[in-house]
């Protein structure tokens, strides 16, 4: 298993670093940041002072080169415009975006393994074809249209919860139901079809002829299973929760990374991008290498050479 993380690791460099590259040319092509920071009658020579400082006088090339050289040494630069370490800038807000999506993650699997369980196993009754219209629903609605939606609801109409900002356990309802709706509705129907096929297959009716308690049979047999595909969809969720932040937090003015991202992609701030984007990618690659090792607690058939 050594072996296997070692590659893993190696190939998540590989990753990182094609990750890195379409951020550093995808954010030069936003436009120059010198004509947002300074007002529009500034004159052409302190535009191209401002351009030098930033080093954006230099060729494509070399700034590229100079920013693969730094992001080696670890150093991601500072924020055109706050003028500090674009790590430290985004750690700060890292903690909220990362409570976002725990929150969101934790209310998906809640609502999603149970609804998923009991629709396998009424297949064909009222619950199951009113779970499966929910899930339609679900996966069919845009995270900032359901964002919205909640906001008019809960807040406007109703007055039950706050309609932005972070705070208490009132601020996190709203943005973590909306942002894992779509996360809650896929489980649901993806556990549901696996489970569907586990029931019908030969080691599940051997184990209902030997006389064992339907509980166990679905619980140690039939669930254990059909998790397989659960935890793999789980995994590239995550990576969708935190890319879906983006939107999420800006609806409900969540203080997270995926607000700076957009206020740094309107100011022009490429190392900022480049250091959320670059972390971001970082934190999906470390939770699929946690997936890939769950499969084997999960399924001890599974051996990694």
């Amino acid at each position: 298993m050594f072996s296997y993380i070692l590659r893993r690791c190696i190939y998540a460099i590989f990753v990182l670093l094609g990750v890195a590259t379409v951020a550093f040319f995808i954010a030069r092509l936003t436009g120059d940041p010198v004509a947002i920071m300074l007002p529009p009658d500034a004159t052409v020579e302190q535009m191209n002072h401002l351009r030098a400082q930033l080093g954006m006088d230099k060729p494509l090339v070399v700034q590229y080169g100079m920013f693969i050289w730094d992001l080696v040494h670890f150093n991601m630069g500072e924020s055109i415009r706050y003028g500090e370490p674009t790590l430290s800038l985004i750690t700060e807000r890292l903690p909220a975006t990362l409570e976002l999506a725990g929150a969101s993650l934790i209310i998906a699997l809640i609502v999603a393994i149970p609804a998923g369980i009991i629709s396998a196993i009424k297949r064909g009754t009222w619950f199951d074809r009113l779970v499966m219209s929910v899930v339609l629903i679900g996966q069919s609605m845009p995270v900032f249209w359901v964002g919205i939606l909640l906001i008019l609801l809960f807040s406007v109409t109703w007055r039950l919860l706050p309609t932005g900002g972070i705070g208490g356990w009132e601020h996190l309802i709203m943005p973590a139901f909306a942002l894992g709706l779509h996360m809650m509705a896929l489980i649901t129907r993806l556990l549901r079809s696996s489970l569907i096929e586990a029931l019908s297959s030969d080691y599940i009716r051997t184990a209902r002829a030997k006389g064992l308690f339907p509980r166990k049979v679905i619980g140690k047999h039939a669930l254990r299973n059909s998790l397989l595909p659960v935890v793999t969809i789980v995994g590239l969720q995550i990576g969708a929760l935190l890319g879906g932040s983006v939107v999420t937090e800006v609806v409900f003015a969540w203080p997270g990374v995926g607000q700076m991202i957009i206020q740094a992609i309107n100011n022009r701030d490429f190392a900022l991008v480049q250091t959320a984007i670059i972390l971001l990618a970082g934190i999906f690659v470390i939770i699929n290498l946690i997936v890939d090792l769950l499969y084997v607690v999960i399924d001890p058939r599974i051996q990694y050479k």
